[in-house]
Order: structure tokens, then C-alpha cells, then sequence
């Protein structure tokens, strides 16, 4: 490549100045190539300038080379290999090392003293024990309370012929069964985060005895410094830990703080709205044996969304065909389609165009009850396949509480014997340290698996539509109370 393709390059990649829309200014009259091909980068570099060329020739290379040195990575990606340089074996261009700084992972500026502790801090104390936290929870369930008031106004303001009232009446049934079905998700929500709130309380008592365990041992590393003996180990190891459990108590802080104000929101009590809830229960389990198949029993009769299926399959006529369209419609927008045309509106005479309309409502009756009692029938199975798979999850957690239980007896054994080793000296000082805090550790493990067996739990209730019927919002109330057709 000559010197006039190489100005060429230059020119196109912007390190010469253009002189013309059609013209390229001839090369800069210097002692040296105006550029040369480097390569081990596979960049055109500029050689330094003469001395003895002229102030403005030394300026424009001078420029020419601030340019090309601060866009060298740029052009590693942009000049493009020709032919005269696709055969050459050209070694791989080495990026530069990652540079590490002097300055610190975070930086970190203070704008004063400020206040510690939580703004926010609730002024009272109150008590929650567990039945509360499930019926307070499935009575002020917002979208409970909303569909059961809308059943009301349409028990209320149903006005016109008996088709509309049929209609209406089947409407509030679907409603009343919609909202036990609202304070059933309800009462399960808030009977988690009551148990997530319980394993923070317990989760704090173990947090307490580690600590308590390594202000001995930091007592025990004093001692041995005192008397000028070697401590064994990495002295700085109880400082670390001791960061980490005051890193632990932060979040656990934080988690309850969360878990109070979700619990404060679905309990919905206005004596709830400024305090602090406190658990009076425990995460006490019991390993009873399940019966799946009464559970699958009691959940066909308990749900409520079963129950929404049930009624529309039994009640479809040509009275509530427009309720079933509005249901349908509600639990997919390209359901319930108006199959009727206004187009027949006035045609013909009134005895012929009810005729058509009731041989049209015939039609769709037949495809409506189809799809009514289709959507009953896959609602059963779901319903047996998530007591199948709760029942499941009860067991898969209770084996593995059983582990964990079993990981903390053997961090007992070997507490015990290395007791046993101190009394011959053949054990050091902190080993016992050392077990005591895995034991105290394996103990947290505990406490979470046995809170994801409560909520496996109360997921298994949940799906049996149990959570509802405990606090008094059952199934069978309705079956010949309003609303029914």
C-alpha cells in the first residue's frame, strides 16, 4: 500500500483533515513515512515529528498523533483487513490489563449525625395468636368485601321481568361464592407472614446466643494474650464473625419490619394500623399422617370456585343464558360471545322473530352447557392435582425438618466430646467454640424448615377451601340462602 492509500485510510477514519468533497491534500512534506503499519496492534501509527519541519506541519502531526493515540481501541475495531493484509499472520492484539485503583469496593460520605432507629417506629405493642391472624384476615379481605357488597346492590336494586331477575339472582350466588373465595387466599396470605413473623422471634434467640458465644470466645482470646501465649488459629477470625452477625441482625431487622406491615395491611384492624404485632404462637408441628383422598372429599365440597362451576352447569337456562355470558366473559374476554344479530330487530313479525330467537337460545344453550360443565370437570382435577402436590410437599418438608434435626443432635455429640477432649488437653481452646456455633447455626436451619412446613401446611388447608369454612364463610350457607335460581 502506498502512501496515497494510506492517506486514504487515514482520511476515511477521520486523523486527517479533508480538503475537498472530491480531492485528498497531499501528504504532509516530512523526513520520515507520513505513517507506518504496526503489527503487533494491526494499527497505522504515526512516527514522531521533525524537529526541523515547519511550526504548523509539527502542529498538524502533532494533532494527527493525540488522535490516533486516544482512539486506538476504536480503530481496532474499525479498520477493516484488506487483501495485501489477510495472508500476513498477524498476532492477536493484547488488551490492556485490568487496572485495579487505590480506591476503596464502596465510597462512602456522611452528611452529619443522624437520627438512628426507625422513623416509622410503631408507638404499641399488640398480641396476635393465630385464629386472628386467619379470620381477621379473610373478614377485611378488600376484594371479599367488594364482591360481596356488589351481590348486595344487585339483591337490592333488581328491578324488571322474571328473566332478569333470574338472571340477576344467579349473578349474586356467583358473587357470594367469589368472595369466600377471596377470604380464602386471604387467610392463607396472612397465616404465612404469621408464621415468617414467629421465625424471625425465633431466628433472633438463636442470633442472641451466637453472640453470647463469641463475647466468650473474644474473652478466651484476651486471656491468652495476657499471658503472652500463641493463640491458636486466625486471632481476627471472631472479628469477621462477628461483623457477619451484626450483618444478619440488620436484615432481620428489615425482614420483620416488612413481614409487620404486611401483616398490619391484611388484617385491616384499625387498632392494628399504629402498633407493633407480636406472635403469641410457635412454630410447633405435628407429623400426622395425610389422607389424601378425604382431603380431595372435602375440597369438592369446600371450594368456592368449584362451587361457581357447579352452580352454572346446574342453572343454565334461557333465563340466565345472559348471567352465563357475563360470568364467562369474567374469567375470559373471548368467552360469552352474543351469538344474536341486530339485524333481525324489527323485521318480520313479533311471533316470527321470537320464534328465531328462541331456536338461537336452543343452539347456544346446548354449546353454553357444554362449556360450563367442561370448565367443571377440569376445575376437579386441578383441584385433586394441588391436594396431590400439597400432600407431597408436607412430606418433602417434614423429612427434611427430620435432617435438620438430626444434624443439631450430632452437633450435641460432638459438643459432648470434645468437652471430654479439653479435660486430657487434647482439644483447643476454641474448638468447643466452634461447635457450639454450629450447632447454633444448624438450629436456624430448624427454624426455617420447619416454617416452610407450616406453609406447606397451610397451603394444603387452603386447597381444601378449609381456611374460609373455619371462620365461618362456607359453601353450603349458600346453597339455599340468596341468590339461588
Amino acid at each position: 500500500m502506498d502512501n496515497w492509500a494510506k492517506t486514504l485510510v487515514l482520511c476515511g477514519l477521520g486523523l486527517v483533515p479533508w480538503c475537498g468533497c472530491a480531492t485528498v491534500s497531499p501528504p504532509l512534506e516530512t523526513t520520515e513515512p507520513i505513517a507506518t503499519f504496526t503489527a503487533a496492534t494491526g494499527l497505522h501509527r504515526l512516527p514522531p515529528t521533525d524537529p526541523a519541519a515547519s511550526s504548523d506541519g509539527a502542529k498538524s502531526i502533532e494533532a494527527i498523533q493525540v488522535s490516533a493515540e486516544t482512539t486506538e481501541e476504536r480503530l481496532i475495531r474499525l479498520i477493516p483487513v484488506t487483501d495485501s493484509l489477510a495472508g500476513e499472520d498477524l498476532p492477536t492484539p493484547i488488551p490492556p490489563p485490568l487496572r485495579i485503583g487505590a480506591k476503596p469496593l464502596v465510597e462512602t460520605t456522611s452528611a452529619g449525625d443522624c437520627p438512628e432507629g426507625n422513623p416509622c417506629a410503631p408507638t404499641s405493642v399488640e398480641l396476635v395468636d393465630e385464629s386472628q391472624a386467619q379470620c381477621l384476615a379473610a373478614a377485611n379481605s378488600v376484594l371479599g368485601n367488594l364482591l360481596e357488597r356488589e351481590a348486595c346492590v344487585l339483591e337490592k336494586c333488581q328491578h324488571g321481568g322474571r328473566k332478569l331477575q333470574c338472571a340477576n339472582s344467579l349473578l349474586q350466588s356467583v358473587l357470594r361464592y367469589q368472595a369466600i373465595a377471596e377470604r380464602n387466599r386471604a387467610a392463607s396470605a396472612s397465616l404465612k407472614v404469621y408464621y415468617g413473623l414467629i421465625a424471625t422471634y425465633e431466628q433472633e434467640k438463636v442470633l442472641e446466643a451466637i453472640q453470647s458465644e463469641l463475647k466468650k470466645a473474644q474473652q478466651r482470646i484476651e486471656l491468652v494474650e495476657a499471658k503472652g501465649l500463641e493463640i491458636p488459629g486466625d486471632p481476627a477470625e471472631i472479628s469477621r464473625q462477628q461483623n457477619e452477625l451484626s450483618i444478619q441482625w440488620e436484615e432481620l431487622k428489615l425482614r420483620r419490619s416488612t413481614l409487620v406491615n404486611q401483616l398490619r395491611t391484611l388484617l385491616g384492624a384499625e387498632s392494628y394500623r399504629c402498633a407493633d404485632l407480636r406472635p403469641t404462637s410457635n412454630l410447633d408441628v405435628e407429623f400426622e399422617c395425610l389422607d389424601v383422598e378425604t382431603a380431595i372429599i372435602i375440597a369438592l365440597e369446600n371450594r368456592a370456585d368449584l362451587a361457581v362451576q357447579r352452580r352454572l352447569c346446574c342453572c343454565l337456562d334461557e333465563d340466565t343464558l345472559p348471567a352465563i355470558r357475563a360470568v364467562m366473559q369474567a374469567t375470559n374476554g373471548l368467552l360469552g360471545s352474543q351469538l344474536s344479530s341486530s339485524k333481525l330487530c324489527g323485521i318480520g313479525f313479533r311471533w316470527w322473530r321470537n320464534r328465531i330467537a328462541a331456536k338461537r337460545d336452543l343452539c347456544e344453550l346446548n354449546l353454553r352447557r357444554g362449556q360450563v360443565c367442561q370448565q367443571m370437570e377440569d376445575q376437579q382435577r386441578e383441584i385433586e392435582q394441588e391436594i396431590c402436590q400439597a400432600a407431597f410437599a408436607i412430606e418433602v418438608r417434614r423429612n427434611q425438618l427430620q435432617l435438620s434435626l438430626q444434624n443439631v443432635a450430632a452437633w450435641s455429640n460432638s459438643i459432648e466430646h470434645i468437652t471430654v477432649q479439653q479435660m486430657t488437653e487434647d482439644a483447643t481452646v476454641f474448638a468447643k467454640t466452634e461447635a457450639v456455633i454450629g450447632k447454633l447455626q444448624a438450629e436456624t436451619v430448624v427454624v426455617n424448615h420447619a416454617l416452610q412446613l407450616k406453609i406447606a401446611e397451610v397451603d394444603f388447608r387452603s386447597a381444601q377451601g378449609l381456611l374460609a369454612v373455619e371462620c365461618g364463610y362456607c359453601v353450603a350457607d349458600l346453597q339455599c340462602g340468596p341468590g339461588n335460581h
